[in-house]
């Protein structure tokens, strides 16, 4: 049986960001849960607005 011959050995593996690529892929990432985030948080605060001025259109209408 033949051997092949090494060509060298992982000497130690370091997690994070590689400078030489692009991070777009982080940054879109983080675009999308927030733009996500922000339409949630928009369409309740509309919800309760609505909420909040009928009740207010129904308490004034049974003042008068």
């Amino acid at each position: 049986m033949k051997r092949r011959a090494s060509k060298g050995k992982i000497l130690r593996v370091k997690l994070g960001v590689n400078p030489n690529s692009s991070s777009i892929g982080t940054d879109l990432t983080v675009f999308l849960f927030s733009a996500t985030a922000v339409t949630i948080i928009v369409n309740l605060l509309d919800v309760g607005i609505r909420l909040w001025l009928r009740q207010r259109r129904k308490n004034a209408g049974a003042a008068s």
